[in-house]
């Protein structure tokens, strides 16, 4: 006989997407589905991120007012809803190795361990992340060795190929997914990426350097006003659906109450006297 789940006080409904199992998932001190701090790479605040089969997600966080989720047999009070959604980790270094190279002047900076520059004080979490990078740091580290030891330092044009590879992936994801991107010109298709991008992308250097790769101005985002018209996904405009809500109400007559032996929703969640 199956087991009826009891949500618990502290229960949370979290939906994620579990890529398939990666190598960096079976790496020693890699916690799947455990909670932890990183810095946002664009404002360096703390948000908060997981671990799902070797991939990083970003967890995300939304409430509406008056809310409840009914597992099982029982309803969880908090219907708060946690979404975690893939979240690239080079993205998420590359301010920390920029800062980890302490360059100066026309210097290159200084050649690290990745163990080393992942030790950011106030964010043990960055340790955890050392099992993912080792596979890929190379798209965007020089690399050398010394022994049975590796060291990095950020380069900066292996960098800027890799940012305008991710805008071009990022435009064809687009255009092939959706209908109203396919008309849009280079430069503004460029816009709109970048300024995808630009919630995440530090300011300084590399977004400025983004910019000047696409020869655009910078302030020319679209991503902010370039607004799919609602036609072209097979919705109806705004004005429409007023008027179609105007014109019902009009012909049907205001319901005066619930029919007779019909109890109101919320009369299930009242508390026990």
């Amino acid at each position: 006989m199956a087991s009826v789940f009891t949500a618990k006080a502290d229960t949370r409904v979290l939906i994620a997407y579990a890529p398939e199992k990666t190598r960096a998932a079976d790496t020693e001190g890699v916690l799947d589905g455990s909670l932890f701090h990183l810095r946002n790479p664009r404002s360096g605040s703390a948000a908060c991120y997981m671990i799902l089969n070797g991939a990083l997600q970003e967890v995300h966080w939304f409430k509406q007012r008056y809310t409840s989720w009914f597992l099982g047999d029982s309803v969880c009070e908090d219907g708060s809803l946690y979404l975690a959604t893939s979240f690239d980790p080079l993205l998420m270094v590359l301010p920390v190795l920029e800062t980890a190279r302490m360059k100066k002047g026309d210097d290159l900076g200084k050649f690290r361990a990745l163990d080393d520059m992942m030790c950011v004080d106030g964010y043990p979490g960055y340790m955890r992340l050392v099992p993912l990078l080792t596979s890929c740091i190379h798209v965007i580290c020089e690399v050398r060795e010394a022994g049975q030891s590796k060291y990095y330092r950020l380069d900066d044009s292996k960098v800027e190929g890799w940012l305008l590879c991710k805008v071009r992936r990022i435009t064809e994801h687009l255009r092939s997914t959706q209908k109203s991107f396919v008309g849009m010109s280079e430069d503004d298709m460029n816009s709109y990426v970048v300024g995808l991008l630009s919630e995440y992308l530090p300011a300084e250097p590399w977004l400025s350097r983004l910019y000047s790769c696409l020869s655009l101005e910078r302030g020319s985002s679209k991503s902010d006003h370039w607004v799919t018209p609602p036609e072209a996904l097979g919705v109806e405009s705004v004005q429409a659906t007023k008027q179609s809500d105007s014109s019902l109400s009009k012909s049907v007559p205001a319901k005066k109450g619930a029919p007779q032996g019909v109890r109101k929703i919320t009369s299930f969640f009242a508390r026990p006297r």
